[in-house]
């Protein structure tokens, strides 16, 4: 089956109320160049922590490896496409917007909660979260 041989994430495109009621929400896409930085990750190689019940695929634990790399190259790196356009090969998973912290953003964790808890959503407009 196709679908069990899925090998990309896409950003989560529904945002939590909190980050801007008035421009999102669950329900409306927020995924928009006006809205989100340009480094903002919308597609790159599998989460290694998320999967869906099409999906079989190995995961790894977020508890035991919070830092992992997509599985689709042996856990060495991924190929990331940012909003911009750009795509590039990173070999960490914080390469998402530089958040408050001075730290890249996980690309495969969501602001808040665990990246393999099916209703997480972003926290904000930098918040990159690829799922599946």
């Amino acid at each position: 089956m196709a679908a069990g041989r899925c090998s990309y994430s896409y950003q989560n495109q529904f945002a939590h109320d909190a980050t801007d009621p008035a421009i999102m929400g669950w329900g409306r896409p927020t995924t928009h160049r006006f809205l989100h930085p340009a480094t903002l990750a919308i597609l790159a190689d599998r989460n290694p922590y998320t999967r869906t019940d099409f999906v079989r695929q190995p995961v790894v634990s977020p508890e035991n490896q919070p830092e992992a790399n997509s599985l689709n190259h042996n856990g060495t790196g991924q190929n990331v496409l940012y909003l911009s356009g750009e795509v590039r090969w990173h070999d960490t998973p914080r390469c998402g917007p530089v958040r408050a912290d001075g730290l890249p953003d996980n690309i495969y964790w969501p602001d808040a909660g665990m990246p393999n808890d099916p209703s997480n959503i972003p926290r904000a407009p930098a918040d990159s979260f690829l799922v599946p």
